[in-house]
């Protein structure tokens, strides 16, 4: 029925204290385990100073009743180096788990503190130290990896490309090998994205070595519809594994699709000095060709008739214009030729009416090329004419009489 007090401080934390009450007889050389009701928290990894001590009123020896120590809560550890370790010598690798353990357990069931590979794989060891406390650790061994360098070196970044006449077309790239072959069976993923729209993949399979210095063409099995008139943005890319330089992987650039367009004018021009008119087809074409063979940009007209001229650009794309140039002056100034035509746009089969009819008016239909399609002689105040066996486009009318002509641009659709 005795009792006894105990105490103890961590660190310069509160004394905690409590009391052990004797239950039965204590006899000398006995010993009486307690356990403090307060427990310590020791969670960190950390050193603590400890000291713990009892009273008891009839103690003759209070030298005895005090100790003193530490306590360390650390967290083994084993390192086996790189988490991953590259060698085209696996045989020449020696894992070692470190000193201080009284137990190791390698991956193979081996139980040395040391671990000699013969080949590429996964190795994993558990270490146990004389307080049963336990560490691990996990190594790859691989062999070296190649460092490739893919580039896309077509089309180069920042190209801004332009042609005609497109529509429905296929992605076209190129791919150079900068560095390291890359084997066949090999794939390189690519992609392109146009305006910001969906991104279209598509992959490169490598079916022979694709060796350092040499190009790989490639097509998208998705067109892209560039038939529109305009710029579009365009962004390509590829992605290949172990690719050490991403730098030349990507490209973004615009294409414009465009048509060229000459203008040379009124589709007719009447006039009584047909000499001092000079045609220019405009700038920005690499080649003339007009009606006559000539070939400058622009044309010094001489005498009355039909012109026509094709220029072609550095593209290949080419454009025409035609104009007709005829006598607007009758014999008798006052004199002129009134006709109406319509429909006009028509099929090819439209009517020519004169509201003041007069014998020995002849009709002459030119294409744009200033050849005669059509001649007669028109008979009647109404006449139907009918070309709807030639080509859909632009035409010229012309109503030719004694005293004077007239010309109409039609288009037949």
């Amino acid at each position: 029925v005795d009792t006894i007090y105990a105490y103890y401080q961590i660190d310069a934390n509160p004394v905690v204290a409590d009391t052990i009450f004797i239950s039965t007889d204590m006899l000398p050389n006995d010993n009486v385990q307690f356990n403090f009701a307060q427990t310590a928290d020791f969670s960190a990894i950390a050193t603590y100073n400890w000291k713990v001590w009892v009273s008891y009123f009839a103690d003759a020896n209070q030298i005895n009743d005090t100790t003193m120590g530490t306590i360390t809560h650390y967290i083994p550890v084993v390192n086996l180096g790189p988490d991953t370790i590259y060698t085209n010598q696996p045989d020449t690798v020696v894992l070692d788990a470190g000193v201080g353990y009284d137990l190791y357990t390698w991956s193979d069931g081996s139980i040395n503190q040391t671990l000699a590979l013969t080949t590429y794989g996964t190795y994993y060891v558990d270490a146990v130290d004389t307080n049963g406390c336990s560490a691990s650790d996990t190594v790859w061994v691989m062999s070296i990896p190649v460092n490739y360098d893919v580039a896309l070196t077509d089309p180069a970044n920042g190209s801004a490309f332009s042609d005609c006449n497109v529509g429905i077309d296929t992605i076209s790239i190129t791919l150079g090998n900068i560095a390291s072959t890359i084997t066949a069976v090999d794939t390189i993923y690519v992609y392109y994205q146009i305006d910001g729209g969906s991104i279209v993949a598509d992959t490169v399979f490598v079916n022979t070595d694709f060796v350092t210095g040499s190009s790989l063409n490639f097509d998208f099995a998705q067109p892209y519809d560039f038939s529109a008139v305009q710029t579009y943005n365009f962004k390509v890319w590829i992605s290949f594994a172990n690719d050490v330089n991403l730098t030349n992987d990507t490209s973004i650039g615009t294409f414009t699709h465009y048509e060229p367009t000459i203008d040379l004018g009124p589709d007719t021009i009447c006039t009584s000095q047909p000499d001092t008119i000079v045609l220019d087809a405009g700038a920005g074409f690499d080649t003339y060709l007009w009606s006559d063979g000539s070939t400058n940009q622009t044309y010094n007209v001489i005498v009355y008739g039909t012109y026509y001229v094709n220029a072609v650009d550095s593209n290949g794309c080419s454009a025409s214009d035609t104009v007709i140039i005829y006598n607007c002056v009758s014999v008798d100034e006052n004199t002129s030729i009134a006709f109406n035509l319509y429909p006009n746009p028509n099929n090819g089969t439209f009517t020519v009416e004169l509201p003041e009819y007069t014998k020995d008016v002849r009709i002459e239909i030119l294409n744009i090329q200033g050849e005669v399609i059509y001649s007669d002689v028109l008979v009647s105040d109404r006449n139907n004419i009918n070309i709807s066996n030639y080509a859909k486009g632009v035409y010229f009318v012309k109503l030719i009489s004694d005293k004077a002509e007239k010309v109409e641009k039609i288009i037949i659709q």
